[in-house]
């Protein structure tokens, strides 16, 4: 379902995967799934609640990264 090159990099933990036909075939009804649960989960919510909800996620996301991205242990 799935393919792997390896690029020509000085960095050998670099592997790129593309998705095979079989892959993009489960794709779209996956995602469909997903984005019912998505609307299920976050029926109650108003629009600027959901608006607020993306926003935080989307720290909280970029703050997971930076850590991650540091050599050594967290802080």
């Amino acid at each position: 379902m799935g393919s792997r090159t390896y690029p020509p990099s000085r960095d050998n933990r670099l592997v790129r995967l593309w998705l095979t036909d079989e892959g993009r075939a489960l794709q779209e009804p996956v995602e469909a799934e997903r984005r019912t649960l998505e609307e299920k989960v976050l029926a109650d919510l108003t629009t600027a609640e959901r608006r607020h909800l993306m926003a935080a996620l989307t720290k909280i996301h970029r703050s997971a990264a930076a850590l991650l991205a540091k050599p050594g242990p967290p802080d």
